[in-house]
């Protein structure tokens, strides 16, 4: 009976202590909730600002009061963690990463490299993985997050949700995470692309909340093109066009718009809605050097029409479809060949499947950039016709009946 007795009170301890509180628990009151960071080159390391939200301007006003909803807070240091340490000083509570949202690097921190960054943003336990990196064109990281959002109250979190839509509906930008970054770094065979961001307007004018009460605001925030990396340090950037081509080929693309010309080029264009897309990539040894086959294939409907045409007719289908497969060919091979003259970057992923098909060759290679540079890389776009909407001719072609 006894022993049943300490068995009994060991399980009570045991209960005791699974049922014990956090001991690192923090009300959120006690926080500083840190929803954006900008990282910048400085004499002697960083300079990092850090966008705070400010909890009672948005609870009580929903970010419609003069206050701001948010605070900027910038500290310099040799490394992330000195200067973010030394915040301290000028912050009220302590910093919480579990709200990141946006991380924007500088192009002078992309171009000197971003491993030493990403360190401390990858071993931090506060900071989840799936927020979005940016890099700033035509201006300082910090200067992006000091702009205001006309309509979100919180500009990290409007930077957020403008790169999930465009991503969504418009395939020349990317919402990269923390996670795929570090995976694109550490996978042989692929160079990692961060999407820009650019300041449009009057910069001096972003930071203050009347920003947010124009119809047409003095500044705003866009979205621009794509930064190319050679591993972690940046090289360049694509053209709107060249990173649609490049989602293409790594099936990142969910929906997008094209525009072709058509049939008879001198009758307008025809607007296409692509709303599905996939590639596949193939390698083959040809004499012991690799060939590529990169094969994108793409399902559309039709959106506008200027062409003098009657859709009814299956032979005026077949001739869209036509105009479609050229174009499509003709951008691949342009938009590739680009990249490999101009970067010299395997930004698709091409080494990556060598890599795995022919283990052996691939480890025969050196600089596989270099080699990139010069690779054979064969295309074939196929663009299907999939709906043409609920109007068979266009409004112009019908009223010159």
């Amino acid at each position: 009976m006894q022993g049943w007795r300490k068995v009994g009170a060991l399980g009570a301890l045991l209960l005791a202590l699974l049922l014990c509180g956090c001991w690192n628990r923090h009300e959120l009151s006690e926080l500083s909730l840190v929803v954006g960071m900008a990282i910048d080159k400085a004499e002697d390391g960083y300079r990092i600002a850090v966008q705070v939200v400010n909890p009672g301007q948005v609870v009580a006003q929903k970010g419609a009061g003069v206050s701001s909803t948010v605070v900027l807070f910038e500290e310099e240091g040799k490394t992330l963690p000195e200067a973010l340490g030394r915040m301290t000083t000028r912050t009220p509570y302590p910093l919480y990463f579990a709200h990141l949202r946006m991380v924007i690097l500088s192009e002078e921190v992309a171009r000197a490299g971003i491993a030493k960054p990403l360190d401390y943003l990858s071993r931090n336990n506060e900071m989840r993985n799936d927020f979005y990196f940016a890099v700033a064109r035509n201006s300082t990281a910090a200067e992006v997050l000091k702009i205001t959002s006309p309509i979100e109250s919180i500009p990290a979190n409007s930077l957020y949700t403008k790169l999930e839509t465009s991503d969504q509906v418009w395939a020349a930008t990317g919402k990269i995470t923390l996670l795929e970054l570090t995976q694109d770094l550490a996978t042989e065979g692929r160079n990692p692309t961060l999407t820009g961001i650019r300041v449009v307007g009057n910069k001096s004018a972003g930071d203050s909340m009347s920003n947010r009460q124009y119809i047409d605001p003095p500044v705003e925030l866009v979205y621009d093109g794509m930064a190319v990396f050679h591993g972690d340090r940046m090289v360049g950037w694509l053209t709107e066009m060249d990173t649609k081509i490049m989602n293409y080929v790594r099936n990142r693309v969910k929906k997008t718009t094209a525009i072709q010309p058509c049939p008879n080029p001198e009758e307008g264009t025809v607007t296409l809605r692509v709303e599905r897309s996939h590639a596949n990539i193939d390698v083959k040894l040809t004499d012991g050097e690799p060939v590529f086959l990169i094969d994108v294939r793409l399902e559309q409907d039709i959106a506008d029409m200027e062409c003098a045409m009657d859709l009814s007719k299956l032979d005026t289908l077949y001739q869209v479809e036509k105009v479609s497969n050229e174009r499509l060919d003709a951008l691949l091979k342009s938009s590739i060949a680009g990249v490999q003259r101009r970067f010299g970057s395997d930004i698709y992923g091409l080494g990556k499947k060598l890599h795995s098909k022919f283990p052996r060759e691939w480890a025969s290679i050196d600089d596989w950039n270099e080699t990139f540079r010069n690779v054979r890389i064969d295309v074939r776009g196929t663009a299907i016709l999939r709906r043409i909407g609920t109007t068979l001719q266009p409004i112009d072609y019908r009223t010159r009946e």
